[in-house]
């Protein structure tokens, strides 16, 4: 029966105080391999044009966390798509991410959080280069690319909150951090894959809403 009162305490905790909510996120890569890659795959079947990715590749996605004294531990998903197109190219790009994130709360003042973390996890990448059916092709091309990478993050997050009870608060966050991959990228399908992957400057904001535990509820 003690055994069994523990883990309900345990699990009581590990749901009902912590935080989540949604995101918005902006990756800045190097493209330069990627584009390359693309471009002359263009050349290749009649085009002229250059073809490749040059904006902020975009994420949208979900986290939540729980607390462990003064720091957090969770996770993060994300998801994106893209598409470039060229003369006698097109390529449509997605990808998904998956991070483990431990972070640690500073709060000057009640309205406001720092919060340094490091991340954990990795990226899985798929791109789909096809003929955009111009008179250059010849005959149909297509070709697909899938790969993954794992690495680490460090960054830094910024929230402000407002309290609507003793313990629970709604906020709006703002983070970067910079991704570091350490494994990978693990190409598969083609011989000769583009050089890419998504080491850079990675930025979120978003929304949160959560609840403080007794513990920590003087920050």
């Amino acid at each position: 029966m003690k055994r069994l009162g523990v883990l309900a305490v345990v699990f009581l905790t590990a749901t009902c105080f912590g935080f989540g909510g949604f995101d918005f996120g902006a990756s800045l890569p190097q493209y330069s391999g990627l584009n390359a890659r693309l471009s002359e795959l263009n050349s290749y079947w009649g085009g002229a044009e250059s073809l490749g990715f040059r904006h902020p590749w975009p994420w949208v996605g979900g986290h939540g966390a729980g607390w462990i004294g003064d720091f957090t531990l969770g996770g993060r998903g994300a998801v994106t798509g893209y598409m470039a197109r060229a003369d006698s190219m097109e390529v449509q790009g997605g990808g998904a991410r998956v991070f483990l994130e431990t972070g640690y709360v500073w709060a000057p003042i009640d309205e406001l959080w720092v919060r340094p973390v490091v991340e954990l996890g990795g990226d899985a990448l798929l791109f789909y280069v096809h003929d955009t059916g111009s008179p250059f092709r010849n005959p149909d091309f297509s070709q697909w690319y899938v790969g993954w990478t794992v690495g680490a993050a460090p960054g830094l997050e910024v929230m402000g909150r407002l309290r609507y009870d003793l313990d629970k608060y709604v906020g709006l966050f703002a983070k970067a951090h910079y991704y570091y991959p350490v494994y990978g990228p693990n190409w598969y399908i083609d011989d000769n894959p583009p050089g890419f992957d998504l080491e850079g400057i990675h930025l979120q904001a978003g929304i949160r809403f959560g609840r403080f535990p007794p513990w920590v509820m003087r920050i």
